[in-house]
């Protein structure tokens, strides 16, 4: 009801039925997990120098405001306008991180998505994409986000070089007679 009565006081129930609140709840709680793990995943990058677990400070949500990288993906064309954008701070043993989390629609996936029963089920929603990442606010931040792509390239290479048969590897490398 309080999810229902906040849309509504934001404008934004046009077209909404109170019965479908129930499904609506589960999906964003499920949704917010899935942003919390990635966040996490980020932050794990920093276990070795903060032993508290990271909590979510604050956050705020910028549905009208484009990021710099969907900007630039949306505007070159490379990718639709995501559908909503928060701005999440993170206490880090002391230091706030502020993280940028764009939300997308896959509308090909749509047909795959269930009300999850869970708010940890992972594959409930595949038609939400989450973009997670560090601002860019600090140097560290930006050295995060550099790690990070590495890392994401270098799993990506591994994934696809493990598709491939041990002997067709080694012929694919070898000089041709």
């Amino acid at each position: 009801q309080m999810f229902f009565n906040a849309l509504m006081k934001k404008g934004k129930g046009g077209g909404v039925d109170e019965q479908d609140m129930t499904s609506v709840v589960a999906i964003h709680n499920n949704m917010n997990e899935t942003t919390w793990r990635q966040v996490l995943e980020w932050e794990d990058m920093h276990c070795d120098t903060c032993k508290e677990p990271r909590r979510l400070i604050r956050f705020l949500g910028r549905p009208d405001e484009l990021s710099p990288k969907a900007a630039l993906k949306y505007y070159l064309g490379l990718a639709p306008r995501p559908f909503d954008r928060h701005d999440w701070t993170v206490d880090r043993c002391g230091t706030e991180v502020r993280y940028i989390i764009d939300y997308y629609d896959v509308a090909e996936k749509r047909a795959e998505d269930r009300v999850p029963s869970q708010m940890h089920e992972k594959d409930a929603v595949p038609s939400i994409y989450c973009d997670v990442r560090p601002a860019g606010d600090s140097f560290e931040q930006l050295a995060d986000r550099m790690r990070m792509m590495a890392t994401s390239a270098f799993s990506q290479r591994a994934a696809s070089n493990a598709d491939v048969p041990r002997d067709a590897a080694r012929e694919a490398t070898e000089p041709s007679e």
